[in-house]
């Protein structure tokens, strides 16, 4: 059985402009109840339904307080998907970076794997509990601090490109790159510093296009698309 963390953009529980909406949730779902029944699944989302810094461009908050509202929104993320898998009888926690014990369970190891073990799916959220860092990068740690056999990032590219395939339509995509070849071009698919953290303790990561629907699932089951960076 692998341990699997994944990345999902808050945004996938979104859709016709409305935070959460059911028939978002109900496709999540789907995607991974029968993935979990073979494998160990951590999910982190994203809090980009909610909040993201450039909603802050306009108001212009001190960066600390506006991560900080990103950070909760990840929180909000977690408990609304966990308790509707829950209400489908699907066994959940979730744990925060940050004591909320009126909400969820702060985050250690040893609950963790608890949870693991009790075949539940682990929902990680707050962030790193500080400002200053990207979910890419409290996603990448949270896949190193469990243990994970993967990580998995979910985006709306298809894989890692020489160049922005949305801008240059010739733009080469990789099945296979190293992250010394990721981190020295730059190629902004995954903040830099969650790469990094990733080459450092030898963790590979996925990198694939989650808005394709079957997309999320096969990944959770073993099938290699979008790109590998190793």
């Amino acid at each position: 059985m692998a341990r699997i963390c994944i990345k999902i953009s808050g945004e996938t529980l979104s859709s016709n402009g409305e935070f959460i909406e059911k028939k978002a949730m109900d496709t999540l779902k789907d995607e991974i109840v029968e993935a979990s029944k073979k494998n160990e699944i951590g999910i982190i989302l994203g809090g980009g339904n909610f909040w993201r810094g450039r909603d802050n461009e306009n108001l212009e908050l001190f960066r600390g307080k506006s991560d900080s509202i990103g950070m909760l929104a990840t929180v909000m993320n977690a408990l609304a998907f966990s308790a509707f898998l829950e209400k489908n009888g699907i066994e959940t926690a979730v744990f925060s970076s940050r004591s909320m014990p009126s909400f969820c369970e702060e985050f250690t190891i040893d609950k963790t794997n608890r949870a693991f073990s009790e075949g539940k799916i682990c929902f990680f959220c707050g962030g790193t509990g500080n400002p200053y860092f990207t979910t890419d990068s409290a996603s990448a740690l949270k896949a190193i601090e469990i243990e994970a056999d993967f990580y998995a990032k979910a985006t709306t590219i298809d894989g890692v490109y020489d160049s922005d395939p949305r801008k240059n339509p010739n733009a080469k995509k990789y099945e296979k790159v190293s992250f010394q070849e990721v981190i020295s071009k730059q190629l902004q698919v995954m903040d830099t510093s969650a790469f990094a953290l990733c080459k450092e303790n030898g963790l590979p990561v996925q990198v694939f296009d989650g808005t394709q629907k079957g997309n999320i699932a096969k990944v959770l089951q073993g099938e290699i698309i979008g790109t590998m960076v190793e």
